[in-house]
């Protein structure tokens, strides 16, 4: 099963998951033509798992009277699932498990990952999350291999 999981935003992070191989890219999106150019490389895919945009209630005085640019991206990414024919889930923030985030920080024999490479991080962590709801075990998203798209995911590399 390949599934894109996707961390939508000015800088939009992705993660590919297939058989608990993960390939990480980043790209700016500001707009939702750079979404769509952006989700026009991925190919063959199962299921896009994205997080979802909520405004909390701490928020609301940052977001009045703001164009908000990342429902515009979650929209792109419905029209591109519907256009491709992939089924789609999504999840909030707040839904991420805390032993994925702290897995995730702790890969790569305990380096930790690049501060920038967050939003790329953020895409993994929706697609553990799946995993885990789906019944996979905590000990064998350990073995997850990562593979980064151009850069160099941790500190230490």
């Amino acid at each position: 099963m390949k599934i894109l999981c996707i961390d939508p935003g000015e800088t939009t992070g992705f993660a590919v998951l297939e058989d608990l191989r993960a390939n990480l890219h980043q790209a700016m999106t500001r707009n939702v033509h750079d979404m769509m150019e952006e989700l026009n490389k991925f190919y063959d895919l199962d299921l896009v798992i994205y997080e979802n945009y909520l405004i909390y209630p701490n928020k609301v005085r940052m977001h009045t009277m703001k164009e908000l640019v990342i429902p515009k991206l979650c929209g792109a990414i419905e029209a591109f699932c519907s256009m491709k024919d992939v089924d789609f889930i999504t999840y909030r923030a707040t839904d991420t498990h805390t032993g994925l985030d702290n897995m995730v920080h702790a890969l790569n024999n305990g380096t930790k990952m690049k501060h920038e490479w967050r939003h790329a991080s953020d895409a993994l962590l929706l697609g553990l999350r799946y995993y885990l709801d789906c019944g996979t075990i905590l000990e064998n998203l350990k073995n997850i291999q990562i593979c980064l798209c151009k850069q160099k995911l941790f500190e230490d590399d």
